[in-house]
């Protein structure tokens, strides 16, 4: 469930509203000034890196990546570079008990804990889960990448150094003040672990998140569209209606704009189930006219994460807003028994409303983005709101009366023109 919204939130709603032409850029410029300044960066690095210099052994390593699904997947990268480093290291990663099945382990990633329960924020018991895998591990070092499970609520011996949130916070800030540097927070989760330790921007590399698929999701994903009705010789085009905060969700009327224009291309529409919604998957179904009707598909609730990501891979268009199965889409699928070959074909298009595109976002023919991990291309949709600022990252926190508001100025008709030529390239 959202949390409720904090005073300070309220003002600074207030103050967007007041001044709707300067105030989310005065706001960016307070937060770019206080948190993207390189010689706070500099310095954080420089205390951690010499905290980590005193360590005589650095064999042990734990990721405490944030409470939400999409968290899961583009924190991988942090493994992956600490493992580049040190090749002996053992890696632990604890993600949400959801999102468990699909991290790949046994490579880079030496164990998954899936054990958080609560969003957006950690409860008391996710907490309490934490500690005591902590407690039994033995970590050299902990990377504490979960901004709201303080230091001191950690159990750990004195020994162990804890890498907080906000060097990371600083380097993703720092990095959006310049339009053409990358400011995704998947690489530079990556470029932060190669600050720390290597001190050497040539060695670090970024390759992208994975997800693993086992052979039952795969074959669940199968069945579902053996049974779905839906035309084998038509591509497919996936929509994702709903996310985690009402102020990233694509309003209703420009989802139905979307749905109307995609069936007019003579393609399958398949639209994912809500979780958090009312039913928003059947009023878009029902709205549509009945000779359409044929050729959409709803994902039935109950179908694994898993074989969601499996399913996702079917599919040549993915469209959602900023949620977990942006991040799905967009990471390489693999199989875990390795007897299944995955496309690795979707194009990836996603929609921003009150959060920064470029730090969650996947475009593969724009600066200053990163593309999806896939062989296709992938764009970003943003509203032209006047209550766009980084201080929505936090979205869990957002006010505003009207959330359609965070998507004034988004130009629907663009993305499924964009739709429509992807379906003709076939890339």
């Amino acid at each position: 469930m959202p949390s409720k919204p904090s005073r300070f939130y309220k003002l600074i709603y207030i103050f967007e509203e007041s001044f709707p032409r300067r105030g989310a850029k005065v706001l960016d410029k307070l937060i770019f000034i206080l948190a993207g300044n390189r010689l706070v960066y500099w310095l954080v690095v420089t205390i951690n890196a010499s905290r980590l210099k005193r360590k005589k052994h650095l064999e042990r390593f734990c990721v405490l990546v944030d409470v939400n699904i999409g968290d899961a997947v583009i924190a991988e990268g942090v493994a992956e570079s600490i493992k580049r480093i040190f090749p002996e290291s053992k890696i632990d990663y604890v993600v949400k008990k959801s999102a468990g099945g699909i991290v790949p382990e046994g490579g880079s990633i030496s164990k998954v804990y899936a054990v958080y329960t609560n969003a957006p924020f950690p409860s008391k018991s996710d907490v309490e889960a934490v500690n005591k895998i902590l407690s039994g591990g033995k970590y050299d070092v902990v990377f504490n990448f979960c901004p709201f499970i303080k230091k001191q609520e950690l159990s750990l011996p004195e020994r162990t150094v804890v890498i907080g949130y906000f060097g990371l916070a600083s380097s993703v800030v720092m990095a959006e003040k310049n339009s053409k540097s990358v400011s995704h927070i998947a690489y530079q989760m990556s470029k932060f672990v190669f600050d720390l330790f290597s001190g050497k921007p040539s060695f670090f590399e970024f390759k992208g998140p994975t997800v693993s698929i086992s052979d039952e999701s795969i074959e669940e994903a199968r069945r579902f569209l053996d049974h779905s009705g839906l035309d084998t010789g038509k591509q497919i085009v996936f929509l994702n209606p709903e996310t985690s905060s009402r102020f990233t969700t694509i309003p209703f009327e420009m989802q139905l704009s979307i749905v109307k224009g995609i069936v007019a291309l003579d393609c399958n529409l398949i639209i994912s189930s809500s979780h958090t919604r009312d039913n928003i998957q059947e009023r878009l179904f029902e709205s549509l006219p009945e000779n359409y009707k044929k050729r959409v598909k709803i994902v039935p609730s109950g179908m694994s994460l898993s074989a969601y990501s499996a399913l996702i891979d079917y599919s040549d268009v993915f469209i959602t807003g900023d949620t977990g199965p942006l991040h799905i889409a967009s990471a390489m699928k693999i199989s875990k028994s390795g007897s299944f070959n995955f496309r690795n074909k979707t194009s990836v298009f996603s929609v921003f409303g009150a959060t920064p595109g470029r730090i969650y976002g996947y475009a593969s023919e724009t600066p200053g983005f990163i593309s999806a991990n896939q062989n296709a291309s992938s764009r970003v949709y943003e509203s032209g709101s006047h209550l766009k600022s980084m201080v929505n990252i936090n979205k869990g926190k957002i006010f505003c009366e009207d959330e359609r508001k965070f998507f004034e100025g988004l130009d629907v008709l663009k993305l499924v023109e964009d739709v429509k030529m992807r379906l003709l390239t076939k890339d």
